[in-house]
């Protein structure tokens, strides 16, 4: 759905109504950015920059442990039978240590929660400041566990949950929002380009009435809310793609539909916000097909590694 998944370089926005799961779906893009490469991932770090206090470490590191039991019982099995046919059939021992780094470079729950840094902003300002400073953090951040150098941090996501909370209410004058919102924009864009890495933000949805006569319209004109993302067409036009979360009526899950993508036609996914992680289903026309793990990898997170971007192994049984 998404063409290999979110590219790096562009602001994603994954729009929906409170509590569809926007964070939850934040949170595990989070955790498979850190990933090997060999595994669909870019072996890198996430930031997470939290404007409505919703980022909750317990709830990361049960997903943590879902994505490494999930490892543990996908990858591992198959990487141990290679390093063992190796040893038999090989006197080489190169293959044999190779097999042994992938293995080693599979990650635990304690290494993915030091993998996601988190910061927290209250108003507009403290955003601002916070993504103007992001290629200093970057580029000069203290690891704990040294105490004699500073590390260069590979960060290759950045997320900001939510982009909506400090500039909708703060706000009477549209045109002054929208400079701050250009302004976000380009700092994000900017950090983005120099750490090659993917942008995510999150966005509310608001009412769009029907400027004639009052009344609600909605999408196929047949009545009802129309419900659109927050911050006005200005802030949409800076979204390369927009990724709406919404309920299902049959109660079969949510959907995730694809509003706005440059290379893509609009599509939609089922999915399921679990204990574990994310679980999706594709749905072509009027059936739904559940999909493999491989399959899964397609409709989320970032992309195939040569352009630079990073997919979703979703923690399918």
């Amino acid at each position: 759905m998404l063409d290999g998944g979110f590219p790096c370089g562009r602001i994603t926005e994954v729009c929906g109504q409170p509590g569809i799961g926007k964070t939850q779906f934040c949170l595990q893009t989070c955790l498979t950015v850190q990933l090997p490469k060999w595994c669909s991932g870019l072996s890198g770090e996430a930031v997470f920059i939290d404007t409505e206090g919703s980022f909750m470490t317990k709830r990361l590191f049960q997903m943590g442990e879902s994505l490494v039991t999930h490892c543990n019982k996908r990858i591992v099995p198959e990487l141990k039978k290679l390093l063992s046919l190796s040893a038999k059939e090989s006197a080489d021992t190169d293959e044999g240590s190779a097999y042994a780094k992938v293995l080693a470079s599979l990650p635990t729950p304690e290494s993915l929660l030091r993998g996601v840094h988190y910061i927290r902003c209250t108003d507009y300002l403290q955003l601002l400041a916070a993504t103007r400073r992001l290629p200093d953090f970057c580029r000069y951040h203290p690891d704990a566990t040294v105490n004699f150098a500073k590390l260069r941090l590979q960060v290759r996501l950045i997320v900001v949950d939510s982009v909506a909370l400090p500039f909708r209410y703060e706000f009477d004058c549209i045109p002054q929002r929208n400079r701050l919102l250009a302004a976000l924009s380009q700092a994000l864009l900017s950090v983005a380009g120099s750490q090659n890495a993917a942008v995510i933000v999150t966005n509310q949805i608001t009412t769009r009435f029907n400027a004639m006569d009052g009344r609600d319209t909605s999408f196929n004109e047949t009545g009802g809310n129309q419900l659109v993302p927050a911050l006005g067409d200005s802030w949409g036009h800076i979204c390369s793609i927009r990724l709406l979360l919404e309920r299902s009526f049959d109660d079969r899950g949510q959907l995730a539909k694809l509003l706005k993508h440059p290379g893509r036609p609009p599509g939609t996914a089922r999915y399921q916000v679990t204990v574990r992680l994310f679980d999706f289903w594709l749905c072509p026309g009027d059936f739904t097909t559940r999909l493999t793990p491989s399959q899964a990898s397609c409709l989320l997170p970032f992309g195939p590694a040569t352009r630079a971007s990073v997919t979703t192994t979703s923690a399918l049984p």
